[in-house]
């Protein structure tokens, strides 16, 4: 068992060295909340919540790239609908 743990630190050690993965990854948020309706006389009144969620996982590999991974929610209450995107 011990080997093998130690062939695998090797391959680790050798990877990190080669700059080959980002030893960090930055997560960024932003959450968009808002709220409307419309005011006035002989209006149908029609609030409406809609919001955004997004988390961006930043991470490069080789220092001048950077790969932007992210997940978003996005939900509409008029429609009463939720949509969730994620992309690489």
């Amino acid at each position: 068992m011990r080997g093998r743990v130690d062939a695998v630190e090797a391959v680790t050690a050798e990877l990190e060295a080669k700059n080959q993965f980002s030893t960090a990854t930055k997560l960024v948020g932003e959450a968009i909340a808002a709220v409307t309706d419309t005011f006035g006389e002989d209006v149908e009144d029609n609030t409406v919540f809609q919001d955004r969620v997004r988390l961006d996982f930043q991470t490069s590999f080789g220092g001048s790239d950077v790969l932007h991974p992210f997940c978003q929610l996005v939900t509409r209450n008029y429609l009463v609908s939720t949509l969730l995107v994620c992309r690489l």
